[in-house]
């Protein structure tokens, strides 16, 4: 069944007089999914032609998925749920769930970020107030082998094969991949080292603090966040890494969700001393949806001891939002940005109960 299957009066036939809510519930659930190398070609068709088509029809196809399309003569809400019974079954033979004990379990589970009293600067403000001029070669010791690299006239790191990135972490990280193959997240402010006396940007950076009079907090507080952030493999694996994003002055941040119609939003109040995290709806059906689970949804975000609100501020929007009131000095941030990464992460497995995933 189609994404436009109701655009067609072919399926609306097929899918019965329920035909709108059988689509609406079952159209992106594991019981109407398959793989096909031949989906610009099958597209919009009903499943009669589906079948036989010439190119990928399900009667030729032989992956296992798909093999039990060969028999079906109808596609309806039956078939489906049906069909995603078996399937669950079948994974949950392949896949079962592994019994753990609680000690192992906390093993895997990630240290608690000790919150830094270093605060957040930005590379380029970091080599304003050093100095650190363009043509500085920061360099780094990885696991024996020397890494250099350049700094450039817009304050970016040149590596060796001539990337440039601007965040001392993304540089450092993207070091790794290059060598290794794989993601691994670094932080760069240790990473790099400049000077005669070799010190690392951290201490470097540390030192700029203390000069630095009235910085633009709201800039250097989300710096950090995305530093901070690409450090924690949870939150890289969710959202990806923001490491690379460019500078923001404002008062919140956006982050993807893969959902059409709603997105994660992080808040950083300095002058009225919160940060929060919300789910911003522009889809109302969806907002309305998750409000009938609020019992649910609110256990989900019971622990991270903020305000929970359902608000409407507008007719085309909707708003589910935790705001934790804070002190949201510098010194603070730390324990700001682990609260910030959990409560995203939450938001996050709320956004998983609207089953809509593209």
């Amino acid at each position: 069944m189609p994404r436009n299957a109701l655009a067609s009066a072919e399926w609306r036939e097929a899918l019965g007089p329920d035909c709108e809510r059988i689509h609406e519930e079952l159209v992106n659930t594991l019981g109407n999914l398959t793989l096909t190398a031949y989906n610009p070609e099958l597209s919009d068709a009903s499943f009669t032609d589906k079948k036989a088509h010439l190119k990928g029809g399900y009667e030729k196809d032989y992956l296992v998925i798909s093999k039990e399309l060969h028999s079906a003569g109808t596609w309806d809400e039956a078939a489906i749920r049906e069909r995603a019974e078996r399937l669950a079954a079948r994974a949950l033979e392949v896949w079962p769930r592994p019994e753990l004990s609680a000690e192992v379990v906390a093993s895997y589970k990630p240290a608690k970020k000790v919150a830094s009293a270093v605060k957040p600067m930005t590379f380029r403000a970091v080599c304003s107030a050093a100095p650190i001029a363009p043509g500085t070669a920061p360099y780094a010791n990885d696991a024996g082998r020397a890494v250099a690299a350049v700094v450039t006239d817009e304050y970016g790191i040149r590596l060796s094969n001539g990337e440039v990135l601007e965040s001392p972490s993304r540089a450092a990280t993207r070091v790794k991949e290059l060598v290794t193959g794989k993601y691994v997240a670094v932080n760069g402010w240790r990473y790099w080292r400049v000077g005669e006396s070799g010190q690392s940007l951290y201490d470097v950076r540390a030192k700029c603090l203390t000069e630095v009079t009235n910085p633009d907090l709201k800039s250097l507080f989300w710096d950090g966040f995305y530093d901070y952030c690409a450090e924690r493999q949870d939150f890289v694996s969710a959202y990806a890494d923001p490491s690379g994003r460019a500078e923001n002055n404002g008062w919140y941040a956006t982050f993807g969700l893969g959902v059409r119609g709603v997105h994660a939003t992080a808040y950083f109040a300095r002058r009225d001393g919160w940060v929060g995290v919300n789910l911003w709806f522009k889809e109302a059906s969806l907002y309305e949806g998750l409000a009938v689970r609020s019992v649910e949804v609110e256990e989900l975000l019971a622990d991270l001891g903020g305000k929970i609100s359902w608000r409407e501020p507008s007719e085309k929007t909707r708003e589910l939002q935790v705001r934790l009131d804070a002190d949201v000095s510098p010194e603070h941030w730390g324990e700001l940005y682990s609260w910030l990464v959990m409560g995203l992460l939450r938001m996050r497995s709320v956004a998983g109960m609207l089953n809509t995933y593209n």
